[in-house]
């Protein structure tokens, strides 16, 4: 098992991005990449979620949620690795 999230990406820079309509769950879940990521970006739903990607593309982990509002979990996820299949 990798000693850190570095060593298993393989990157030397993690940047992380949670997607979650939920604010209460969406800071908490980024307060824990804050521990593992140099740096987090929040977005509150999946539309929101690709303009921040767009803007990040170095973006390296990414934690979604599946019900939202515009644009769904799964639908974006989808559309991201299509943007970015790395």
């Amino acid at each position: 098992m990798a000693e850190t999230l570095h060593e298993e990406v393989g990157c030397a820079h993690r940047v992380g991005l949670v997607v979650d309509d939920d604010e209460m769950i969406r800071e908490s879940i980024s307060e824990v990449l804050a521990d593992l990521c140099d740096e987090v970006y929040v977005a509150a739903d999946g539309l929101e979620g690709l303009e921040v990607l767009e803007h990040h593309p170095n973006i390296t982990v990414i934690v979604t949620d599946i019900a939202m509002p515009r644009l769904d979990g799964v639908a974006f996820a989808k559309r991201a690795r299509e943007l970015h299949p790395a």
